[in-house]
């Protein structure tokens, strides 16, 4: 794992440090090369949110949604390299998710 080095990645790590879509707030942006699934390199962007207040212990779908359309538009404008993945973790350390579904 490398921490990141393009200037895009860095842009677009530190934008969404800044946003609020919803109850999901970042509390950190973490952006590092890893292998992904299919074993290339890929940015992967680790978000630090609250922990989910819901009974069922998880975000709204709905703001996930939006923030990573939110995320995919703006990497797009940036033409921040691909393959990128966005990463969920709770401050908390109970919730991780990916979610690689990320179009870039």
């Amino acid at each position: 794992m490398s921490v990141a080095t393009d200037d895009r990645v860095e842009s677009l790590r530190s934008w969404i440090a800044e946003q609020q879509i919803g109850v999901l707030i970042p509390l950190d942006v973490v952006a590092a090369q890893e292998d992904d699934a299919d074993g290339r390199e890929a940015w992967v962007l680790t978000i630090t949110l609250d922990p989910p207040t819901d009974e069922d212990g998880i975000w709204s779908v709905a703001d996930v949604a939006e923030f990573e359309r939110q995320v995919r538009d703006r990497a797009i404008d940036w033409e921040v390299p691909w393959p990128w993945h966005l990463r969920y973790r709770s401050a908390d350390g109970d919730v991780a998710t990916d979610w690689d579904d990320s179009e870039g």
